[in-house]
Order: structure tokens, then C-alpha cells, then sequence
């Protein structure tokens, strides 16, 4: 049985990435549909989104405040993105969750 994988990708224009990223580079991101028929699947698939929409914006080495400010609101916008790509109810849920527990935890 062929499996087909559908792949995400985001130029950089779209998303602000850090400023040492090259601006042509993209952003891809995969997952397989059947991944997200069960919730732990999509747990999964959420964790790697947003595993990888960090890894795209964070800059390694010391960083000032407005720099992992900036990082920040890059992963925010990018995860965003990726979630709204997918356009399931899964991951939309979960996406929603996370950001329901992360401005409560700010309050």
C-alpha cells in the first residue's frame, strides 16, 4: 500500500524567521493523514510541528531579549501557519489547548 505523505512548505517571506536565516530559505513540514485518525497520532504529528517551527526560528548561541522575543513570535506565526495548513480538527483543537494553557500560565 503506497502511503502518501503530504509535505508543508512555507517560504520564509511568509513567516518571520531569525535573522540569520537565509530569506530564500522554506520551512517544510510532513505528515501522514492516517497519522491523525487517533488522537495520540495527532499528538504526535502536533509535537513535530511544533518541534520544527522552533527549530526555524531560534537562533543558537546567546540571544538578547528582543531577539528571543522576536524567536517567539516566529514560532507563534509559523505554528500558526502549519496548523492552519493542515486544517484538521485534531490538531486545531490541540493548537487551541496549548495556546489556552500558555496565556493562562502568563495571567
Amino acid at each position: 500500500m503506497l502511503v502518501k505523505a503530504t509535505i508543508i512548505t512555507l517560504s520564509a517571506a511568509f513567516v518571520a524567521l531569525p535573522a540569520s536565516a537565509d530569506p530564500r530559505d522554506s520551512v517544510e513540514f510532513s505528515y501522514q493523514a492516517h497519522e491523525l485518525e487517533t488522537a495520540s497520532g495527532a499528538v504526535r504529528v502536533y509535537d513535530r510541528l511544533a518541534k520544527q517551527a522552533e527549530r526555524a526560528c531560534v537562533d543558537s548561541g546567546a540571544r538578547s531579549l528582543e531577539v528571543r522575543r522576536f524567536e517567539t513570535m516566529c514560532i507563534e506565526q509559523l505554528t500558526d501557519e502549519l496548523v492552519s495548513q493542515i486544517d484538521h480538527p485534531r490538531i486545531s483543537s490541540l493548537h487551541n489547548e496549548t495556546e489556552e494553557a500558555i496565556r493562562i500560565a502568563l495571567e
